[in-house]
């Protein structure tokens, strides 16, 4: 995909969480999640310039995301295709998220918090009773996560931006996982383009 001069930079996504597809945390379709309210702008608070340059950022990943997450080898081979909606929401100054995945009959959820601290974008993803810690930086293109383990650097990553595509935002996700199955190591690829969707922000999130 060609990006266009509208491209942005954008955050926060679950990606560590969604490598692992066949993780615990499964529920079926008739439990989802209990939602809070969408919100539509986050709430204004004083920082400095370069902080506010990063929420500003992040405001463009609000809203409701669908499409389907690749799951494929170092070589291509595709080892699974997975059924993703991805919304974000603030609640005041954080950034929340919400990545459901899977099919009808078996779902998973990964909920993330996004945040702006002394100059770092920093997310807590969160599924089952597993979290884990990204932290981001930007780049000409977008913004890259990598993990805030120093053993874990090297061994999964992931970037992301938005762009336009036939007049309508898509978010582009790109990354990897070394998964270790011993003696074996296996490089994971993950891609995925979700449609941004029209929705009211005075409506609960689905």
């Amino acid at each position: 995909m060609k990006k266009s001069s509208k491209d942005k930079f954008i955050s926060a996504i679950a990606i560590a969480a969604l490598i692992n597809v066949d993780s615990a945390h499964a529920q079926g379709p008739g439990d989802p999640p209990t939602m809070e309210p969408k919100v539509q702008s986050r709430e204004v608070f004083d920082v400095s310039a370069y902080e506010r340059n990063m929420y500003d950022l992040l405001d463009t990943f609000t809203g409701i995301w669908k499409g389907t997450l690749i799951i494929s080898s170092e070589t291509g081979q595709i080892i699974k295709l997975v059924s993703l909606n991805q919304s974000y929401w603030w609640d005041k100054h954080v950034l929340k998220g919400l990545a459901t995945y899977g099919n009808e009959d078996r779902l998973e959820y990964a909920f993330s918090e996004t945040s702006v601290e002394n100059g770092t974008i920093t997310a807590i993803i969160q599924e089952g009773n597993q979290s884990r810690v990204m932290q981001a930086t930007p780049t000409d293109t977008g913004l890259v996560w990598v993990p805030s383990d120093p053993t874990r650097i090297g061994r999964e990553q992931s970037s992301e931006y938005v762009t336009q595509e036939e007049g309508k935002e898509v978010l582009v996700i790109n990354g990897f996982e070394l998964i270790t199955n011993p003696p074996l190591e296996q490089k994971i690829l993950i891609r995925a383009e979700l449609v941004k969707q029209d929705a009211n922000p005075s409506e609960p999130l689905p």
